[in-house]
């Protein structure tokens, strides 16, 4: 449902003040934001300048857009695995999870060779008896190259066999929460093209910026700006808060990286990196700190082979 239209109307025609209106906009963002797969808010000084309301949402409850098979030969494994990622499915509505389980590997092979059967992601024990989770492994890979496999077992001495068929991770039981949902996360990162969105705070309230169309964060005056596509500057609320606390949820992503005290970039963005000096596509020179200068350029350079390694998408 895109509600773009919908709101532009409210907006031009309401007699009301416009500040109402926006406030009121604004609410029912926040109770749809599960479930919106997209959407940029641009400060309110911005909004009311304009004819039209800039503002668009596709909202889908119920779209399956990514199917995940769990397979583990040990039923209490197995259902801890379906429990847990069910919770996340459910704490992650927008990414569309649909979970099946299987207790073998064998079903699940002949599930994709004689029902036609497709799967974007498997999470895998490793230990199993009749088909183990290696060779489903590279049965899998010789079907679906782009398929993402995840290896859940416990023990660490097939790791480096999971390197052969391309595994996004290598967990071990028991199984840490945090490094099964972070592992589900980079899966959703991975197949998802829907940008992730920072949520930022703004004079009047919040904005929420996908993450890929962030150029490069500055600090200034005691405000953080967020600059994203065609140069245009987000600006944020007064805060007194550290820089790095504020946007500590782009600095937990892998493609930002802090190279001054008052500069956060987004890795994806830059050209060049040299002589002290990260440019930007747009042609825009940020200043490195000296001290950062050298874990830059590492960082700069592992990016760069993630990349074409086709980590990042």
């Amino acid at each position: 449902m895109i509600l773009y239209d919908i709101f532009s109307s409210l907006y031009a025609s309401s007699r009301k003040n416009k500040s109402v209106i926006i406030t009121q906009i604004t609410a029912i963002f926040t109770q749809n934001a599960k479930f919106c797969k997209k959407f940029l808010f641009l400060p309110s000084a911005q909004l009311q300048s304009r004819k039209k309301l800039p503002i668009l949402i596709f909202i889908n409850e119920r779209e399956v857009r990514m199917k995940i098979a769990l397979c583990d030969d040990n039923l209490q494994d197995l259902n801890r695995i379906k429990d847990l990622v069910t919770h996340y499915a459910g704490d992650n509505p927008q990414a569309g999870l649909e979970i099946t389980a299987y207790s073998n590997a064998h079903d699940l092979i002949d599930d994709i060779d004689t029902q036609g059967c497709h799967f974007d992601a498997f999470l895998l024990d490793v230990l199993m008896a009749d088909v183990n989770g290696i060779t489903a492994g590279q049965s899998i890979r010789e079907r679906d190259a782009e398929a993402v496999i995840v290896y859940i077992t416990s023990s660490p001495e097939f790791a480096l066999d999971a390197f052969g068929v391309q595994a996004l991770d290598y967990l071990i039981k028991p199984l840490d929460v945090d490094k099964l949902n972070a592992a589900l996360d980079r899966i959703v990162e991975k197949l998802d093209p829907t940008p992730s969105l920072f949520r930022f705070k703004i004079p009047g309230g919040i904005a929420q910026i996908p993450m890929d169309q962030i150029r490069y964060a500055e600090n200034h005056a005691r405000c953080v700006n967020i600059i994203v596509q065609n140069n245009h500057r987000i600006v944020g609320a007064t805060n007194r808060a550290p820089f790095e606390t504020v946007l500590a949820d782009l600095l937990n992503r892998p493609s930002f990286i802090q190279i001054h005290k008052s500069y956060i970039v987004n890795m994806a963005w830059i050209r060049t990196v040299n002589a002290g000096i990260v440019t930007l596509e747009d042609g825009t020179n940020l200043r490195i700190s000296r001290s950062r200068l050298t874990d830059v350029k590492r960082q700069w350079l592992a990016y760069l082979a993630q990349a074409e390694s086709g980590e990042y998408r």
